[in-house]
């Protein structure tokens, strides 16, 4: 955010032509709503919950202050992420379409119009969602892989696709070190310190919420044969990307993130299923399209069917679940359930050099813990 702040604070101080400069203002602006966007699902209350609870502080210029940082709610943070991208979709638009969207690693407008869609999901915003899950869908050039066509998975020793790269059609913005990625946080630490490998255990709800002829179950996630307690571990290898079979990459040149299309895909449909239950009775075709339209690319020809009939509950609850299985892995589920109103959860922990007995933690409903503390040194 401070380095935002000081690309926009300097910008009329520097040489360049309008456009270019324009070009930077947009850039800076998307990035910092994004990151704001971060902040306050992570240190503040859910929108939909309280947001009139205290966020985090709004900061936007990058000048040194002599006075306390004050925490802004989080209606406030989210107004000021709201305009930032709102002044950036602006900003992209009047510049040429060769400036819009590249395949360079930087902010763009169909990033910035995921973004806002992103922004008003979390605050139920439903028609705002529809609008602008619908432009990053159509207005653009992004396409779903078909899985089917991909090498089977036949080996742990890979190599796997890797959806998160600019050789995924479905890209539309890659960021993000591998090497800081949240799956090296694992290392050396969950089974135990005396073996070297990145795993986790990949809950069996997910695991088993894949239908015969999901293609993703063995894309996504990878069962290797290491055994804790008799249970499997698993790795997210199509979703990071690789220097070997055991290890994420720590080349600075490979990023362990990406926006897809596929989530501008679900967060239509949430959308329309919501406003189908809302009343609007048109709303129900366009989320279940939008649906058979990802899953038709993530199975296997034989084994796809159209999804059956539903109600609205069902249909939002279908469209949640899918969510899941598409984005898993992909630092979603944690706001997810802070906004789906901030479920039990229960999780163990191997530590195989203290106890071959789990030990079980729960998050409790509506657990404070849901909003997380500022670390002292802040």
């Amino acid at each position: 955010i401070m380095g935002c702040n000081a690309a926009l604070d300097y910008l009329d101080k520097v040489s360049g032509t309008v456009e270019e400069k324009n070009y930077v203002k947009a850039q800076a602006l998307s990035l910092r709503g994004f990151y704001y966007l971060q902040l306050v699902n992570i240190f503040g209350m859910p929108y939909n919950k309280d947001k009139n609870a205290l966020g985090v502080p709004i900061k936007t210029i990058s000048e040194f202050e002599n006075r306390p940082m004050v925490r802004n709610t989080v209606q406030e943070v989210y107004r000021q992420i709201e305009k930032d991208l709102l002044e950036a979709e602006s900003i992209f638009a009047e510049l040429p379409a060769s400036k819009q969207w590249e395949r360079n690693f930087r902010p763009s407008l169909p990033m910035t119009q995921l973004i806002l869609a992103r922004m008003y999901l979390y605050m139920e915003n439903w028609d705002k969602v529809a609008q602008y899950s619908s432009k990053v869908m159509n207005d653009w050039s992004f396409s779903l892989l078909n899985i089917e066509s991909l090498p089977p998975v036949t080996s742990t020793s890979g190599p796997y696709y890797n959806f998160k790269t600019y050789e995924s059609p479905e890209t539309i913005w890659a960021f993000g070190s591998t090497s800081s990625d949240m799956f090296l946080y694992a290392r050396h630490k969950f089974i135990s310190p005396k073996q070297n490998n990145t795993m986790f255990k990949a809950s069996d709800y997910l695991l088993n919420s894949f239908s015969d002829g999901d293609l993703r179950k063995d894309s996504y996630i990878v069962k290797e044969k290491v055994m804790v307690n008799g249970k499997n571990l698993y790795r997210p290898f199509g979703k990071i990307a690789l220097t070997s079979a055991n290890d994420p990459s720590t080349d600075n040149t490979k990023f362990g993130h990406a926006f897809r299309v596929s989530e501008a895909i679900l967060m239509y449909a949430e959308a329309k299923a919501v406003l189908y239950k809302n009343g609007n009775g048109a709303a129900k075709a366009d989320a279940v399209s939008a649906l058979n339209k990802l899953r038709e690319k993530r199975f296997a020809s034989a084994k796809y069917a159209p999804i059956p009939d539903m109600d609205a509950d069902n249909l939002i609850k279908f469209v949640r679940e899918e969510r899941r299985r598409e984005l898993c892995f992909e630092a979603f589920r944690w706001f997810d359930l802070r906004r789906y109103g901030m479920p039990q959860i229960k999780h163990e922990w191997n530590d195989m050099e203290t106890s071959t007995t789990p030990k079980v933690y729960v998050l409790e409903d509506g657990d404070n813990a849901y909003v997380l503390p500022f670390p002292h040194n802040v």
